[in-house]
């Protein structure tokens, strides 16, 4: 079987300092003058083998310069589909949890609880039973924030009462009846209480909502004030407060390095049936669970949410919904900033072949000897170490103290095109008295002497040692 001719396809393309003439030749002066590594005139076998190993290092270090810097998309493969899906599945969450929370639907839909309602009484809903209906119905909802040592409440369904007079107020009472805390928020429909002075033990909060229409406030002092707001008719419905059973106790430490201190926290200790959120109040909580896994992580979502109500089927999908998202956009960011292919990845051969190509261009441009037998690389994993001998000549025109900092910089210009990210230490070793060419045009000017000056023999000679 008869072998393939060879075509000018297979070949890699010739070095530099290599050029063939239209017919394909390449002189033998040429060939010489490439492969005679220690320039003895005569190209010994040695001189090829390391010419040639060289010569396979920058072909592949072009091949892989070539591919980094060709003209391709910020995105490509599938971390750009994951990137684009994750970007469209954001807008569309983050725009229907804002229309949901600002009341720009209709009334019918953002006061409607037919969604919580309906998935209530299926598996998605743990609690295992129907939540109450509370449409149009004044309902104060109270929850506990361990993490501020409180104990917050908010009116819903008040929005027919915002132009009228009303008072909300809270009695904080042990099991026995005794009234150890009370507040009077004034005209509003939220509010919350501290519960940080009281000890462990078990309480009652109770939550008024007061109707203050056509009554007359004016002057009376602030414990009749008081006693008129008390008396005063209720909102909600069967003109009684709104009660939930608390339990204040202290969370002793635990061997855990980031548990080592009491903490007080509170908790529910009785639920009834979970009210029905509507759909602005279930825009509204979102907010507040994407805050509070911000602020604290998931498991403080969860309390939070858990404490106040919000169904879990709503606190899972805005935890999953926040999942997808970061996930889909950060994930494709990274891989598209640091992830380099297995065939781009330098070997220690090839990166000190960069540091010897930066640092000649770097010896051409400053005018510098670089002592190349005494040049040492060391490429490890995690550094690349870099010994620099050099001289300085007379058209050297760099002061000593940027020589290294010059080189550096010159070789990280060439680590950014190849995606080299290793930590690099160079260190630059000058070999002679460093005078360059600023130095040497000002070196023995110090032992002219000048003649003395005076009004009849102008002196021919001056003095430009200061210049220099």
């Amino acid at each position: 079987m008869s072998e393939r001719e060879p075509s000018s396809k297979d070949a890699y393309p010739l070095p530099d300092d290599l050029d063939a003439d239209n017919d394909g030749i390449i002189t033998a002066d040429e060939l010489v003058s490439h492969f005679d590594s220690d320039h003895d005139g005569t190209v010994s076998v040695d001189d090829y083998i390391e010419v040639s190993k060289y010569d396979k290092i920058d072909k592949n270090l072009d091949r892989i310069k070539a591919r980094r810097s060709g003209k391709k998309g910020f995105f490509r493969g599938p971390e750009s589909i994951t990137f684009l899906g994750g970007i469209i599945y954001g807008v569309v969450f983050f725009s229907i949890m804002s229309a949901l929370s600002s009341g720009f639907l209709s009334s019918s839909v953002n006061n409607s609880v037919w969604l919580d309602q309906e998935i209530s009484n299926t598996f998605l809903d743990p609690a295992g039973e129907e939540c109450l209906d509370s449409s149009g119905v004044v309902w104060i909802n109270i929850w506990i924030d361990n993490d501020a040592n409180k104990i917050r409440m908010r009116v819903n369904n008040a929005q027919p009462f915002e132009d009228d007079a009303k008072q909300l107020r809270m009695q904080f009472v042990q099991t026995d009846g005794t009234i150890v805390g009370e507040k009077i928020f004034g005209n509003t429909s939220e509010g919350y209480f501290d519960f940080s002075p009281y000890y462990d033990d078990e309480y009652i909060m109770e939550v008024y909502f007061h109707n203050m229409s056509g009554i007359n406030m004016s002057n009376l002092d602030d414990e009749e004030r008081a006693d008129i707001i008390k008396t005063a008719p209720l909102y909600t419905e069967g003109n009684g407060p709104a009660t939930l059973p608390i339990e204040i106790h202290t969370k002793e430490p635990t061997f855990l390095p980031w548990d080592s201190e009491t903490v007080q926290e509170a908790k529910v200790t009785e639920k009834g049936q979970r009210v029905c959120l509507t759909f602005r109040q279930l825009g509204g909580w979102s907010w507040a669970l994407m805050g509070a896994e911000w602020a604290g992580g998931r498991e403080t979502a969860m309390l939070t949410g858990g404490s106040a109500g919000v169904p879990a089927w709503w606190m899972a999908f805005i935890s999953l919904s926040m999942s997808i998202f970061f996930l889909c956009v950060q994930y494709p960011l990274m891989y598209r900033f640091y992830h380099k292919d297995i065939d781009d990845i330098l070997s220690e051969e090839e990166i000190e072949r960069v540091v010897e190509g930066a640092l000649k261009r770097c010896e051409k441009q400053l005018h510098l000897e670089i002592d190349w037998d005494g040049f040492g690389v060391r490429a490890g994993s995690l550094s690349v170490d870099v010994l620099v001998p050099y001289r300085t000549t007379e058209s050297s025109v760099i002061e000593l103290g940027n020589v290294n900092s010059e080189m550096v910089k010159v070789v990280l210009d060439d680590f950014k095109i190849y995606g080299e990210m290793t930590t690099f230490q160079l260190k630059s070793q000058p070999l002679d008295d460093h005078r360059g060419a600023f130095e040497t045009l000002s070196h023995g000017l110090q032992d002219i002497e000048l003649p003395e000056l005076n009004a009849e023999r102008p002196a021919l000679v001056q003095d430009y040692t200061d210049f220099f």
